[in-house]
């Protein structure tokens, strides 16, 4: 046994062996010191799950390594699977669990729900170490100051005005994702969160979360993602401004809710039964994209045009239909809209007007309906 390394340092080793006829050199080896001693039970059954077993355990064994190389945390996680999480969920020297979502079954996922288990975010003693918005601890603090000269920043209340981050993020132009966890709002811009170098990188919503200011445009401080991902399960994510990102790649992830309530320059898809609502006025834009809105399942996904907008492209296409499109689908009797179209529009259900605002239809040209098109009468 090796003991008193350097934590710091990285050895190499090799073994030997001496008799009558000289010495024989066994391969070298690289050796760096472990500070941490964190373990896993991963219970999941392997015969039912196996793909699932797999992806855990490789990001679990990762995770540990990461954890074991460069922190003193000691503990063994209790590592679960169940079909009703919609990402990954950790609680402090709880247990750890991942849900069907293959995507979270990663290294970055077991490394952030780890934090959570060693109590990042999720203690009185961690939300104490933030003040006037700074973070206090001084191996973070320092570590920072060196590299970029900047403290780091948060917020430690809970409530809905409560922002997730504070700063630069920077990707390096790396393919890496950031989630973002649940009821964790997000202001963009200077002052906030800038997002640089990331045109490669993905951004998650992961619960319910407020965006304030233009996000993506790839303008100083500012990248438009490869993906974005919002609307899991039971969640609502709201964009106050506009919203830009590369084209087929805004997934709405779950059977949630996503607001838009500036413009979406990009593609919407349905992955999964959720709900759109884009404010009268706004509109989803795209600039070579043949049709600006699809689904991953034909009859999946509902697409609420508050009061009026501008279609860029057709709605779905004739082999994967949304489930409902709705024009005109906010205000009262004093609401008048009129609505332009030239666009097909395939949805099982397509509606003009919620039967209490008055909703004008203009035709523009040929239109073909993939499916029911119902005029609601105010």
């Amino acid at each position: 046994m090796m003991s008193n390394l350097n934590v710091n340092a990285t050895y190499y080793v090799r073994a030997f062996a001496t008799n009558c006829l000289g010495t024989s050199y066994g391969a070298q080896l690289k050796v760096q010191a472990l500070m941490g001693n964190v373990t896993y039970t991963l219970d999941v059954d392997k015969t039912v799950y196996p793909t699932e077993y797999n992806l855990i355990k490789i990001a679990m064994d990762s995770a540990c390594w990461y954890y074991n190389r460069y922190t003193n945390f000691r503990g063994n996680v209790y590592v679960y699977y169940n079909a009703g999480i919609p990402t990954a969920q950790a609680s402090y020297h709880g247990s750890l669990g991942f849900g069907p979502n293959s995507r979270y079954m990663w290294v970055g996922t077991a490394i952030h729900e780890m934090a959570h288990y060693m109590g990042s975010g999720t203690t009185t003693a961690w939300r104490a170490q933030l003040s006037g918005g700074v973070w206090q601890g001084a191996t973070a603090k320092a570590l920072l100051l060196s590299a970029t000269g900047e403290v780091l920043k948060g917020d430690n209340n809970s409530n809905a005005s409560a922002e997730g981050m504070i700063g630069t993020v920077n990707f390096d132009n790396k393919a890496g994702t950031l989630a973002i966890g649940d009821d964790v709002n997000l202001t963009v811009g200077a002052g906030g969160t800038q997002f640089v170098n990331g045109n490669n990188a993905i951004l998650e919503f992961a619960g319910s979360s407020i965006i304030t200011g233009v996000l993506g445009g790839n303008t100083a401080g500012n990248s438009t993602f490869e993906e974005i991902y919002a609307g899991a399960d039971g969640k609502t994510v709201t964009f106050k401004n506009d919203v830009y990102v590369k084209e087929s790649t805004f997934h709405v992830s779950g059977e949630g809710t996503v607001n838009f309530e500036g413009n979406l320059t990009g593609d919407l898809i349905y992955d999964a039964d959720g709900v759109v609502n884009v404010s009268d006025g706004k509109n989803i834009i795209v600039s070579s994209s043949p049709v600006a809105v699809t689904t991953a399942t034909t009859d999946t996904g509902s697409l609420n045009f508050l009061g009026t907008t501008l279609l860029a492209t057709d709605i779905g296409t004739s082999t994967e239909r949304l489930k409902n499109v709705t024009f005109g689908s906010a205000g009262s009797a004093a609401n008048t809209y009129t609505q332009n179209l030239d666009k097909d529009i395939y949805a099982q259900n397509t509606y003009i007007g919620n039967g209490t605002n008055k909703t004008i239809l203009e035709m523009k040209d040929d239109i073909i309906f993939g499916g029911s098109l119902t005029v609601r009468s105010n």
